[in-house]
């Protein structure tokens, strides 16, 4: 059996990631885990998965830090990416959105709306896409630079 899609599931709790890795293989999917927001950035580029779900609360980057520079690489753009949290923060939905986001799912998960969110945009991922322009690229590259720029020149006030 084929499998129906890859996907990259960024999660920093062992029985959170063990849970959706069982729910997901038993649909499937393949499922490679990444333990922080730059271990998943690092995977996704590596082996460009079919969908990512991202934790928000992770302990190195948070995960809308992490979607915003894994929506900057122009090989990335299209691949979805749900958000997955315990935090009750109304706000964090419109923000998912905003920074690219294509779905939100709360913590407890429910198994059910797992499996059909996931199937939902992996079908959804299969379509075509307009190709990006060169200017396009060109600024989704400039804003990682900008980026990891700002972080460095952040972590070092913090020292």
């Amino acid at each position: 059996m084929n499998s129906p899609g890859t996907i990259l599931n960024v999660e920093d709790t062992p029985e959170n990631r063990h849970l959706v890795r069982r729910i997901l293989e038993s649909q499937g999917y393949n499922v490679v885990d990444a333990e922080n927001a730059l271990q998943g950035i690092e995977k996704a580029l590596e082996i460009r998965p079919d969908l990512i779900l991202m934790d928000i609360n992770l302990p190195d980057l948070d995960g809308f830090t992490a979607v915003t520079r894994i929506r900057s690489y122009a090989q990335l753009t299209s691949v979805p990416i749900l958000a997955l949290t315990a935090r009750t923060v109304h706000d964090d939905r419109e923000r998912a959105k905003a920074i690219g986001c294509d779905g939100y799912l709360n913590k407890p998960i429910d198994l059910d709306e797992l499996i059909n969110q996931v199937a939902c945009h992996i079908v959804t991922r299969h379509k075509e896409t307009e190709p990006a322009t060169q200017r396009e690229l060109y600024l989704k590259e400039q804003n990682v630079t900008l980026i990891e720029e700002l972080e460095k020149k952040f972590s070092e006030l913090k020292v």
